[in-house]
């Protein structure tokens, strides 16, 4: 079992966006226990389009043990994406997901019998959004084996793993079973994932968000610029006071820039 239980990426202020999600999950669990909500009702149903339902789905879930490793997942990795660009265009941003995966589902799926629910998509699009959006980002991580390890790797790498890791859950399904059903537990989980490194790649390219020039293009662009200038930098031609602007912080180790959301220097690993 491999579990996150914290990231260096944080906020000035709380992220009341993940907060909010986390806890309207925890009470409509609480309805579903008290038999305020039919499962029915509250799952969706590939065979018709129903943008309220596919909404309504991802907030319902099977059991305990369900809900508290999507609560876990979301909490560590939505506020990386909440931290980077700020707790409005997070919220519009997974409703832009959710939709897109009730769509998706629906031409996917609307030949099957079935449905969906559970917030694991949610998941997958913020595990993807925050690798682009704050590629220098670490997570860590508790693996129980037989003895709990703890480890801390980068939010990149963690990205590509659970990928890699849904999508051998497709290739074993198809290759090694010879039943008639589909993993749909992979490829909902993978299309989450997709769709969300796709919405946040198309906000970024519109300039829809702004990420404080810490994703993953702003970064790109910058060694592609440097690498054109040779690192040159041209001295100031007029004499005088600089103009007032706002500095960015730096490590008080090594002196480089920091991106404000990280706790350590990403050059140095220092606090």
């Amino acid at each position: 079992m491999l579990l996150p239980y914290t990231t260096d990426c944080y906020r000035d202020e709380n992220p009341y966006g993940t907060i909010g999600l986390v806890v309207v999950n925890v009470l409509v669990y609480g309805a579903q226990l008290g038999g305020l909500l039919d499962e029915s009702a509250w799952s969706s149903n590939w065979s018709r389009l129903d943008l309220l339902d596919g909404l309504r789905s991802q907030l319902f879930h099977g059991d305990a043990w369900h809900l508290a490793g999507n609560m876990l997942f979301l909490w560590i990795f939505g506020q990386i994406v909440e931290g980077a660009i700020g707790t409005r265009a997070f919220l519009l941003w997974l409703l832009a997901v959710a939709l897109s995966s009730t769509c998706l589902e629906h031409l996917a799926f609307s030949a099957r019998e079935g449905g969906s629910y559970g917030a694991s998509g949610l998941v997958f699009a913020c595990i993807a959004g925050g690798a682009l959006l704050a590629p220098k980002s670490r997570i860590r991580f508790v693996l129980w084996l037989l003895i709990p390890r703890r480890y801390e790797v980068g939010l990149s790498a963690a990205a590509v793993g659970f990928l890699a890791f849904e999508l051998w859950g497709v290739f074993e399904h198809f290759a090694l079973r010879t039943q008639d059903t589909l993993p749909y537990t992979p490829l909902l989980h993978t299309a989450g994932f997709a769709i969300g490194l796709g919405l946040a790649y198309l906000a970024l390219k519109l300039r829809l968000v702004d990420a404080g020039g810490w994703d993953w293009l702003s970064r790109r662009a910058r060694r592609e610029r440097g690498a054109m200038l040779g690192d040159f930098v041209a001295p100031d031609v007029e004499a005088g006071p600089p103009a007032p602007q706002s500095t960015p912080p730096k490590c008080a180790h090594c002196g480089r820039v920091r991106p404000k959301h990280l706790r350590r220097c990403v050059y140095c690993g220092k606090p």
